[in-house]
């Protein structure tokens, strides 16, 4: 399977790692490091051969902005990139085919939603006050922003400025859509994890009380579900910590932790009707100093936490090699 990182571009690294095997072997994108921008989000087209990024990256050499959205066209492994615009700060992005159409939907650094309308052209559909787009999703009829003030929707019509803002939602760090339930949804907060579902009219409603990882609110950094079994990645100290949750009225186990900045947890999708699905977990080794830095040496970055014969254990598919391949991630996504 075909396995995509982006991450933070280091001098002389790619921000955009791949891999072929299913992250037994992971290396530069070659052509995508000649664009030395920061990778913001992943999105593949549905049907076809298109990988999209959002990405932003001041140039400290000349202060302009290696920024937008790229288009990646596949080709017996070798891609093609495309810059379709570089007037905004990309930070997320999410595609719909609807009617045999590709829509394409972008949300920016500072809180705006851009609406790809022809090729090359990007229109800006509104702002919305929430702050940074930190993830955009399509949950049926809804096009869903997580922001770092809260969560909204909107119906897809016309009126661009008509958002409704989700209750009991003060705050997302992540959110993800339900594999087999597209009007649920799931969200990572500072308190916990939470989720919700529209109803037939239109509303969605989240508990007030979170589903909690832990005794201890924890701020959820990623989260995953398939069926009734559920996912959450938080921190604890210098640890990162992976819960699991077998079905709504179980109780949340702490099943795997490392020491490493984990930024994200994908389903194995060979395993989603599993009794017990996988999860491949990411992240960087930071330094205990300076967590803006990566630390130095060989760490693992890629692991796959399974159960087997009733026991959890993470499998560590990657190592970073000394001194190649240092990033900081910030989105990872798996193709099969």
């Amino acid at each position: 399977n075909l396995i995509f990182i982006g991450a933070v571009n280091k001098p002389n690294f790619s921000s955009l790692k791949v891999s072929y095997d299913g992250g037994a072997t992971i290396a530069d994108d070659g052509t995508f490091k000649l664009i030395k921008t920061d990778v913001y989000d992943i999105a593949f087209h549905p049907t076809a051969d298109e990988i999209w990024i959002a990405g932003s990256k001041p140039d400290k050499n000349t202060n302009a902005q290696v920024r937008g959205v790229w288009k990646g066209i596949i080709n017996s492994g070798v891609r093609t990139w495309i810059t379709t615009t570089n007037v905004f700060n990309g930070s997320a992005i999410v595609l719909r085919l609807n009617n045999n159409l590709l829509e394409k939907y972008a949300g920016t650094l500072s809180g705006e939603i851009y609406v790809k309308i022809e090729e090359g052209v990007w229109e800006k559909k509104t702002t919305l006050s929430g702050g940074k787009i930190l993830s955009l999703q399509i949950s049926g009829t809804k096009l869903l922003a997580a922001t770092e003030r809260g969560l909204y929707f909107h119906n897809f019509n016309d009126n661009w400025s008509q958002w409704t803002k989700v209750q009991n939602v003060p705050q997302v760090s992540v959110m993800k859509i339900d594999n087999n339930n597209q009007n649920k949804v799931y969200v990572g907060t500072p308190t916990g994890f939470n989720y919700g579902e529209f109803n037939s009219g239109g509303g969605i409603q989240f508990s007030a009380n979170n589903y909690q990882t832990s005794p201890t609110p924890l701020s959820v950094t990623s989260v995953c579900a398939a069926y009734n079994n559920y996912f959450a990645l938080f921190r604890e100290g210098n640890f990162s910590v992976l819960s699991y949750k077998d079905g709504v009225n179980g109780e949340w186990q702490r099943i795997w932790s490392s020491p490493m900045n984990a930024k994200k947890i994908v389903l194995d999708y060979e395993t989603l009707t599993a009794v017990y699905p996988a999860v491949f977990v990411v992240g960087s080794k930071l330094q205990s100093a300076n967590p803006n830095l990566v630390s130095t040496g060989s760490y693992a970055s890629l692991y796959r936490v399974s159960n087997e014969n009733n026991t959890w254990n993470g499998e560590v598919i990657y190592n970073s090699p000394t001194n190649t391949g240092r990033y900081i991630v910030n989105d990872f996504v798996s193709f099969y």
